[in-house]
């Protein structure tokens, strides 16, 4: 499984979700967003008021943000960026034969229209 979510504690939970389902997948890759992306990218920061019913996620989340319920939007990321990051970690696990060969087929079929 390869997911991009929005860095918050929501993201966190949806993520920790499917890495606990792992029969369901052989592999949970986080792509996007990362703390390593949002710090690179300098991605704009929201601070949201946290709801008392938010629970463990939130807390645990506010903790290692210094008490701030930090809040990031996937969207934030642009979609080339995104469709880069996608493609590579697709590329890295595809067999790269069988890769070229569908890439050729699309190639002359594209010619042939």
């Amino acid at each position: 499984l390869l997911y991009a979510g929005d860095y918050d504690a929501k993201g966190k939970r949806i993520l920790d979700n499917f890495a606990r389902r792992r029969a369901l997948c052989e592999e949970v890759v986080e792509l996007a967003l990362t703390a390593e992306q949002v710090l690179e990218r300098n991605l704009s920061v929201a601070f949201r008021q946290a709801h008392a019913t938010s629970g463990r996620y939130v807390s645990e989340w506010m903790a290692l943000h210094g008490g701030a319920n930090v809040q990031i939007e996937l969207q934030t990321t642009p979609a080339e960026d995104l469709r880069d990051l996608f493609a590579a970690a697709i590329e890295a696990r595809c067999d790269a034969r069988l890769l070229r060969e569908a890439r050729a087929r699309e190639a002359r079929e594209r010619e042939a229209l």
